[in-house]
């Protein structure tokens, strides 16, 4: 979960996913506080990952780990609403289908 240089784990794939959105073009309007709210959310959810106290959260009771649910259920939450964010930013809902490829040939009748 937390180890940095292994692919599986959480805090790789949120640094990762925190490196692609440096990448992203930026709008140059300004936004209070200095981050986006997709970068804020991205902080977030790595943050919450490097604080897990392991033991705390590997505990069982009752044949549940109920630390770990609730950690895990607040990360996929952070993960949804981070999607909604960039989708509405970089993609455009609007436009209609457009068709990729356009045909050789012309029928001439």
């Amino acid at each position: 979960m937390i180890d940095r240089t292994n692919p599986r784990a959480l805090v790789y794939q949120m640094e990762k996913l925190r490196e692609y959105l440096d990448r992203l073009p930026t709008p140059h309007t300004y936004v209070p506080g200095g981050l986006s709210p997709e970068y804020k959310l991205v902080m977030k959810t790595l943050t919450d990952i490097q604080l897990v106290d392991l033991e705390a959260v590997s505990e069982e009771s009752e044949g549940k780990r109920e630390a770990l649910e609730l950690l895990l259920n607040t990360l996929s939450e952070q993960l949804e609403q981070f999607t909604s964010l960039v989708a509405d930013k970089y993609f455009d809902h609007t436009a209609g289908p457009q068709q990729l490829i356009k045909p050789k040939w012309k029928l001439d009748v």
